[in-house]
């Protein structure tokens, strides 16, 4: 590691790092007065050079830049074929990325100096023999070769080795009495072989490991006690730690024998469990016991019925409960025995329940004690829930809940809420916290009227809401008031809404059947309004509006009354054919700051713009669309947007060519499509 360290260091800083643009003479007295030297080569041609130099064979480390992802300065296979021979006492050598690593390997026969190899992401399928000469090895990187299928019989003569990585790998199996190599530290996986040569056993030999280790294929123990040859408790070392089984052992008895033997020392800190086909889960598990466990996931039981006491976990964090298809109900065994004398899940932060198809019911803690600290829950794909959440989460920042239909929703109390997800398969509530203020989307939700009191028990009422997002929901009204530091509205396919006022009531037989209320947004600057056929008007009081978009709404009548809108910049308003007809008397001009204007989508239309339809002289874009019988630009009514700098004609089939000089000399971007 210490050479390791100081040829990196100079690598990277460019110390003792020369390029073969070097003075060769130079690159000889480094290698003369200090016993690390790296080589870094900057350009392909540049490897030509190398073979002229003496001292070369004093080579320590060996990382071809091609591994770090420079790939236009790195090496091809057949240089460092020919390159590598000549390293003769190379002690940290990187292949990584190569595919033909095994037989670069090959080539350079002497590895005995070798310490650190690293052959990740690489395509062999398995290690070249000559490998297992490398008996002074101590560090090995395999990670991500997904086709390595198999591991040198030979390899426990490396007796040297203390790191292996074979993190996401095509492995299946070990090799014979790997319980040999007695100085590994860290393992980060063992597959356990077949039923007939299971060799579990094996790393009861390793009692030096630590860090992370998951263990593979447990489906083909067969013997509880070749599971206790592992001594997964004595070592106290060991931090992290996965068990799997990757095969329905059908619910076989003595799983929970091979579980129970299992169990890690008690200062593991992460643990999970993926797989189990027991129906009767060990005491150890949920054990307070384990007071340093900080992270649990149990994954896959598919016949467990009852949770385990996990509650009683005084440092778990995060908690994961996933498929468990037999669990109908979650009662007071889910808090373990604290329950009465102290806090259920007192350090929780995060918990994640997914995919549980039999669950209907949360029997909830009484007391507000439970979950004290809890800042995430996530509920999905359990399509039986139908009550209830915990009532008191004082540190909720996060709550998802998704795929759950049948779930009657009550929100817990939460006063500090940064994220809410509601959704199923045909509806969506999404509830986001801004710097100062909350987003609100609303995708096919049904019951709006209740979202406000359920809001307030987040600290979120709608006097919070900066941006309202609504999607296919059946409101007829959505009273603007209500919201009075709003400042983004956008509504799409709410076929039924009828008005941004409070709801209207009826009148008397001698007035009018409808009355319109006039209401304020102050703050209001982005309304967006498509597909609201039932929408007729709205006359609101809008002063900080800058953006308006009106799109299908073909039941509006008459344009908006926003009030004198002094900072109006942005209007486009297109297929609303009612308001369209009245195109002439909307008085464009009472918006001095209007900037951006795009009109479409209407039938009538053969000249643009048309006589009485003044456009106002500050507009500095201007946007023609879906006029299908637009024959003509009138171009005098153009010259006086001496401010114009763009105009944008699209789907306009008719219209016959702009004559040259015509357009106003500011523009300076056209586009026609």
């Amino acid at each position: 590691m210490h050479d390791l360290t100081n040829d990196l260091a100079k690598l990277v800083c460019g110390d003792f790092s020369y390029s073969l643009d070097d003075d060769d003479n130079g690159l000889r007295d480094i290698s003369r007065r200090t016993r690390y030297l790296s080589y870094a080569v900057t350009r392909d041609e540049d490897i030509k050079s190398v073979g002229g130099i003496d001292e070369v064979h004093n080579l320590r480390t060996f990382m071809p830049m091609s591994t770090w992802g420079w790939s236009n300065r790195g090496f091809n296979s057949e240089e460092i074929h020919n390159l590598l021979p000549r390293f003769k006492r190379l002690r940290v050598l990187s292949l990584s990325g190569y595919d033909n690593a095994g037989q670069l390997l090959d080539s350079f026969g002497n590895l005995k100096h070798l310490r650190f190899l690293n052959l990740s992401r690489t395509s062999m399928d398995k290690l070249p023999e000559v490998l297992c000469a490398s008996y002074n090895l101590q560090t090995l990187i395999l990670s991500g070769c997904k086709k390595l299928v198999g591991l040198p019989a030979k390899m426990t003569m490396l007796t040297n080795l203390y790191h292996l990585d074979i993190t996401e790998t095509g492995l299946q199996d070990m090799p014979p009495q790997i319980g040999k190599l007695r100085r590994l530290q860290l393992l980060t996986d063992f597959f356990v072989g077949t039923p007939e040569s299971s060799n579990i056993k094996e790393l009861g030999e390793l009692q030096a490991l630590k860090g992370e280790l998951r263990i593979w294929n447990l489906q083909n123990v067969l013997d509880p006690q070749d599971a206790s040859g592992a001594n997964l408790g004595g070592k106290r070392n060991l931090k992290t730690l996965s068990l799997v089984w990757r095969a329905d052992t059908g619910n076989s008895p003595h799983q929970q024998g091979i579980l129970e033997q299992l169990q890690p020392h008690k200062d593991v800190e992460a643990l999970s469990i993926d797989g189990y086909g027991g129906e009767i889960l060990p005491k150890w598990v949920g054990d307070s016991y384990f007071s340093k466990l900080a992270s649990l996931s149990l994954v896959e039981f598919k016949y467990c019925r009852f949770l385990p006491p996990l509650g009683q976990l005084s440092s778990l964090k995060t908690l994961l409960i996933k498929a468990w298809d037999g669990v109908e109900i979650i009662g007071p065994e889910f808090y373990g025995r604290c329950i009465s004398t102290n806090n259920p899940f007192k350090s929780l932060q995060t918990l994640i329940f997914e995919r549980m198809p039999q669950w209907h019911e949360w029997v909830l803690y009484d007391d507000d004690k439970a979950f004290p600290r809890l800042q995430v829950l996530r509920i999905r794909e359990c399509p039986k829930l139908s009550r209830a959440l915990p009532n008191h989460l004082p540190s909720l920042m996060e709550l998802e809940i998704k795929g759950c239909p049948q779930l009657v929703l009550s929100l817990p109390m939460s006063p500090i809420i940064n994220k809410m997800i509601l959704s199923n398969d045909y509806a969506e509530v999404k509830l986001v916290k801004l710097s100062s203020g909350y987003s609100l989307r609303l995708f096919s939700f049904q019951a709006l009227q209740y979202l406000p009191k359920e809001m307030g028990k987040l600290g979120c009422d709608s006097t919070t809401l900066l941006s309202i997002d609504i999607v296919g929901a059946t409101i007829k009204w959505l009273p603007l008031m209500f919201f009075p530091r709003l400042k983004q509205l956008t509504i799409w396919a709410c076929l039924n809404l009828e008005s941004l006022c409070v709801q209207e009531e009826p009148c008397s037989h001698s007035e009018s059947t409808s009355s319109s209320l006039i209401c304020q947004s102050p703050h209001l600057e982005k309304l967006s309004l498509h597909n609201c056929p039932k929408l007729k008007s709205f006359h609101c009081f809008l002063p900080s509006l800058v953006d308006l978009k009106i799109y299908h709404c073909d039941g509006m009548e008459s344009f908006p009354r926003v009030g004198s809108s002094s900072k109006l910049e942005s209007l486009k308003i297109q297929g609303c054919h009612k308001l369209l007809a009245g195109r002439k008397q909307w008085n464009l001009q009472r918006f001095p700051s209007l900037s951006r204007f795009c009109f479409g989508a209407c039938e009538e239309v053969e000249s643009f713009p048309e006589e009485g339809m003044l456009l106002p002289s500050t507009l500095t874009s201007l946007g023609i669309r879906n006029l299908p019988k637009l024959k003509s630009l009138d171009c005098k009514g153009l010259q006086h947007l001496t401010s114009l700098r763009e105009l944008i004609i699209k789907y306009c089939s008719k219209l016959q060519p702009i004559p040259e000089g015509s357009l106003p000399s500011s523009v300076s971007v056209l586009t026609v499509s």
